[in-house]
C-alpha cells in the first residue's frame, strides 16, 4: 500500500471528522470511528493529531480558511464596506449550506465546545474572527476605518452567521433561510453605514483637536 503524505492524511482525517459529526454528532465521533471513516489506521490518526481536541480545532480552522478563501477568490471588491460586508456574509452562508456536512458539523461542534471545552470554543471563535477580518479588509474603503470599527463589523457578522446557521440546521428550509439572510444583510449594512459616519466623524474631530 503506497504511503500517504502527512498533509494529505491530515486532510482525510479532517474530512472524515466532519462527516462523522454531521451524521452522528460529536459524542459519537470517536477516534476509532473517524479513522474508519477515513479508511486509515487508527495509529495514523494519533500520529497526525496528538489529541481529539487538536483534531476538532483543525476542523474549525479548515472551515474558517475555506470560507475566507471562497471570498478571496471572488472578484475583488471596489465597494464600500457597507456594501461588501453583507455580500461576504451571504457568501459565507452560501458556502455553509452548499457544504452541508461542514455547516452541520460547525453547529454541532461549536455547541459541544462551548459546553465541554471553553478554551477550544474561544480558539475557534478567534479563528473565525481573523478569517472574517481578512475578507472584510478587502473592501475598497476599509482603510478609512479604525481597527476597532472593522472589528465591530466583523463581530456583528459572525453573530449573524451563527444565528443563520442555527436557523438552517433547525429548519433545513432554503426559502426560510433566504428571508433571514435578507434581514441579516440589511442589519449589517445599516450598522456599517452608521459606523462609517460615526468613525469618520470621530477621526475628523480628533484631527481638528490635534
Amino acid at each position: 500500500m503506497p504511503r500517504v503524505p502527512a498533509k494529505e492524511r491530515r486532510r482525510q482525517f479532517i474530512d472524515a471528522t466532519v462527516r462523522v459529526i454531521a451524521e452522528h454528532g460529536v459524542k459519537a465521533a470517536t477516534t476509532r470511528r473517524i479513522a474508519e471513516a477515513a479508511d486509515a489506521p487508527l495509529a495514523s490518526l494519533h500520529y497526525c493529531f496528538h489529541t481529539k481536541e487538536e483534531l476538532f480545532l483543525a476542523v474549525f480552522e479548515e472551515m474558517a480558511d475555506a470560507i475566507v478563501q471562497n471570498v478571496l477568490n471572488s472578484e475583488a471588491s471596489t465597494k464600500s464596506l457597507a456594501d461588501s460586508a453583507p455580500e461576504h456574509l451571504r457568501e459565507a452562508v452560501d458556502w455553509m449550506t452548499e457544504n452541508r456536512n461542514f455547516g452541520r458539523a460547525q453547529n454541532e461542534l461549536a455547541n459541544w465546545a462551548t459546553r465541554h471545552d471553553p478554551a477550544m470554543a474561544a480558539q475557534a471563535y478567534d479563528l473565525s474572527f481573523e478569517a472574517a477580518r481578512r475578507s472584510f479588509l478587502r473592501a475598497a474603503d476599509a482603510d478609512r476605518y479604525s481597527a476597532a470599527a472593522v472589528d465591530s463589523a466583523v463581530q456583528l457578522s459572525i453573530l449573524l452567521l451563527d444565528g443563520l446557521l442555527m436557523s438552517w440546521c433547525a429548519y433545513d428550509d432554503r426559502d426560510r433561510l433566504e428571508g433571514a439572510i435578507g434581514t441579516a444583510c440589511d442589519a449589517l449594512r445599516t450598522f456599517c453605514d452608521r459606523l462609517t459616519t460615526t468613525d469618520l466623524d470621530a477621526l475628523t474631530t480628533s484631527t481638528a483637536v490635534n
